[in-house]
């Protein structure tokens, strides 16, 4: 199973920036606006504990789909105007976020009645949009991840807009986000610490890979071989077909098997389907069957004789009709 590593800070980071701004202003009420994604539940648990700090809370949740349409948001934005908040958290993807400052512009929505703060995800790459999101933005307080001057940065960035030229010449370089440099840093670090893995490799044969051996003297078994040094701790990762059990969890972290192996068996395959008309006895012996059929000639005899000591006037006749009744009596004896 592959690691995931996350190369941001928690969203815990923001909202305590976020609060600290709501408390230094006064504000006791706000409304968080943010898609329904995981990504927008996200924040939610955080800011209310930060905001609970203070005495503030969020009297209102506005939760906007994020295939919302146009007629949508405008139909939030709506409700939202006729709440008594008006310091709004905006925590959703940049798409979502510039239809919803287009409408609430064209709403009359950031004028100096309204506050608006937007969380890092917007603040971080509001220099990518356009410049009429960005006019519709106007007013809003957003807060995003300071990076220092410093010559890497300098020089990465100069790297950047050499490759990006390169790659794109008709296109005008855009400002580096603070998510490239977390993913330059993020690569960088992985690459460092590779270097520094010691790693053990089966190369062929079992016994490179677990040798056990046993002391004639001592009547002492020994095991080694690479699967035994990587639970002791003399390599840091090791490949190939080592058995995952429970016990050896609490040493050593195991990823999913991306092949199966073990002892398989090849064999031909014949058509065994029967195309005789009778193959509906196979399940059945023939004994089984015989007995069987005995039995119910058996059971309509006796149920015929018992009928006709009572003289039923339904088994008189000739000596086929009363076969008959006799052979009826016992498959539907149960029902008579």
């Amino acid at each position: 199973m592959p690691y995931f590593l996350r190369a941001t800070l928690s969203e815990a980071a923001q909202v305590n920036c976020i609060a600290s701004l709501i408390k230094a202003y006064g504000w006791k009420e706000v409304v968080p606006i943010y898609e329904d994604t995981d990504y927008g539940r996200g924040i939610i648990p955080y800011l209310t504990d930060a905001l609970k700090e203070f005495g503030a809370f969020m009297p209102y949740h506005s939760v906007i789909s994020e295939s919302a349409s146009n007629d949508q948001v405008e139909q939030e934005l709506y409700k939202l105007m006729t709440m008594q908040t008006r310091v709004y958290i905006v925590h959703m993807s940049s798409a979502l976020a510039s239809a919803l400052f287009m409408k609430a512009k064209e709403l009359g929505m950031m004028s100096e009645m309204y506050a608006w703060i937007l969380t890092d995800g917007i603040a971080n790459i509001a220099s990518s949009l356009s410049p009429p999101i960005l006019e519709a933005m106007n007013g809003a307080l957003g807060v995003k991840f300071y990076v220092p001057k410093s010559k890497e940065v300098d020089n990465f960035t100069a790297r950047w807009n050499r490759r990006f030229k390169q790659d794109n010449p008709n296109v005008a370089p855009s400002q580096l986000s603070i998510f490239g440099l977390w993913g330059y840093d993020t690569i960088w670090a992985l690459a460092q610490a590779a270097e520094k893995l010691r790693v053990g490799v089966r190369t062929s044969g079992y016994p490179e890979f677990m040798k056990v051996e046993r002391d004639p003297t001592t009547n002492a078994t020994t095991a080694t071989g690479y699967a035994i040094d990587v639970f002791e701790e003399i390599y840091d990762a090791a490949i190939g077909d080592i058995t995952i059990r429970y016990n050896r969890t609490s040493y050593a972290d195991f990823m999913l098997p991306y092949t199966e192996s073990g002892i398989a068996m090849i064999v031909p395959v014949e058509d065994c389907k029967n195309k005789n008309t009778w193959v509906f006895t196979k399940p059945l012996t023939t004994d089984l069957w015989f007995g069987s059929i005995a039995f119910f000639i058996y059971t309509g005899i006796v149920i015929w004789l018992l009928e006709r000591r009572i003289n039923n006037a339904e088994l008189t006749g000739s000596f086929l009709r009363q076969l008959g009744i006799a052979i009826y009596f016992s498959f539907f004896a149960d029902s008579e």
